[in-house]
């Protein structure tokens, strides 16, 4: 078994550094497109109950927030772990240029399993950054349905 030179760790670290960035990328895209996606089908359903005047469609608005918030809750926590990675590697990195470091100790490539994925799930959907439209959104819904 051939063992790997140091260059050549270094440059597995820095490719695996630069899929997790591509994939943090993906996740942030996917999770403004989740937004924009929730509050036009939002809008689109509340001129709906509007237009035929019952009160049951704004029901529908309901499951369109719980429904998109828990979509960018987990995409949230997709991203977050190979943030956490990639944060990871890029210390690694930076440790290599000032200290010695044990090769032998680097685990490279290590993608994300995304363990405890509905905790931290739920976790981002209630941080206040993600959780104030939907909030909004939800709170707005419930208010057009008790006054309709």
């Amino acid at each position: 078994m051939t063992r790997l030179t140091e260059e050549q760790r270094i440059a597995l670290l820095e490719s695996e550094m630069k899929i997790c960035q591509s994939q943090v990328d993906k996740y942030d895209s996917i999770i403004e497109r989740i937004g924009t996606w929730a509050v036009t089908l939002w809008v689109a359903s509340l001129g709906w109950s509007f237009q035929v005047n019952r009160q049951e469609v704004v029901i529908l608005n309901l499951v369109i927030v719980l429904v998109f918030w828990v979509l960018q809750g987990m995409n949230k926590a997709f991203r977050q772990d190979y943030k956490e990675r990639r944060d990871e590697v890029a210390r690694l990195l930076n440790r290599m240029g000032k200290e010695e470091v044990k090769f032998d100790k680097i685990d490279a490539p290590y993608f994300p399993v995304h363990k405890n994925l509905w905790k931290n799930t739920l976790e981002n959907m209630f941080k206040p950054h993600s959780a104030l439209i939907y909030v909004l959104l939800f709170l707005v819904s419930v208010v057009i349905y008790l006054r309709f």
